[in-house]
């Protein structure tokens, strides 16, 4: 039985108004990412019987000129074959709420994990589940055995407030996992988490940006109602 993967991806900050920051990965520079990958991530054969290993999964947040949020990510996942037990099937990417809200997706297709070469497009289409709407990218059986690809850019109308929760364990394997905030000077990000350590700042000119890093986390396995002990960032 095949999977549609659902990957939920709190910050909050106020403050003033700058350019975008450019996070989004050109076809270039995805097909270094992924053959980086294919040298230092684990291949299927470390995790047998999965729907797959999440090599890598990007989320960056910064304010759009206008003070909306903008978050991009990157999701690199090496495809399991679904005859070997139950490889996933898709992935979802609800449409953001509100008025002038968007949702972009800039890549979706697979990729060779040796050489970093793009093999060919993932289809996508439409959905509403519930009143819940967006775009759903298929994972099909051409893919299978090889790292499936998907980027898309999320912009919110707002004032200075940037929001969300992420899970960092989820149901995949997960080799690397960044997240990253990019703030003017004077601006303050509040911040909560659970299994996730101190990140990192830098200062470029009148920007900080704040990584968070998570290395080699396993699947999540929690069979009770409650995801109590569960990696998140808040």
């Amino acid at each position: 039985m095949r999977r549609t993967l659902t990957i939920i991806s709190v910050i909050f900050i106020l403050g003033g108004v700058f350019p975008a920051a450019a996070f989004c990965l050109d076809a270039e520079s995805i097909s270094g990412e992924v053959a980086r990958l294919g040298r230092e991530a684990p291949t299927l054969a470390a995790f047998p019987d999965t729907a797959g290993v999440l090599w890598m999964n990007s989320d960056s947040y910064s304010l759009t000129g206008e003070g909306g949020k903008k978050h991009d990510n990157t999701f690199v996942m090496l495809l399991g074959d679904a005859s070997a037990g139950g490889g996933a099937s898709s992935r979802r990417m609800p449409y953001p709420r509100g008025d002038g809200a968007a949702l972009e997706i800039t890549e979706a297709a697979f990729y060779d994990p040796s050489s970093g070469a793009r093999l060919g497009d993932l289809p996508r289409r439409e959905y509403d589940i519930g009143g819940i709407k967006g775009v759903e990218v298929a994972f099909p059986e051409d893919a299978e055995g090889f790292a499936v690809v998907i980027a898309y850019t999320e912009t919110v109308p707002g004032d200075y407030y940037l929001d969300d929760v992420i899970f960092l364990a989820g149901e995949l394997p997960a080799w690397e996992q960044t997240v990253t905030v990019e703030v003017p000077d004077g601006m303050k990000i509040y911040w909560d988490g659970e299994g996730i350590g101190t990140p990192e700042s830098v200062k470029n000119g009148r920007i900080e940006r704040t990584t968070w890093t998570v290395l080699n986390e396993p699947e999540w396995r929690n069979a009770g109602m409650i995801d109590s002990g569960r990696p998140i960032l808040a």
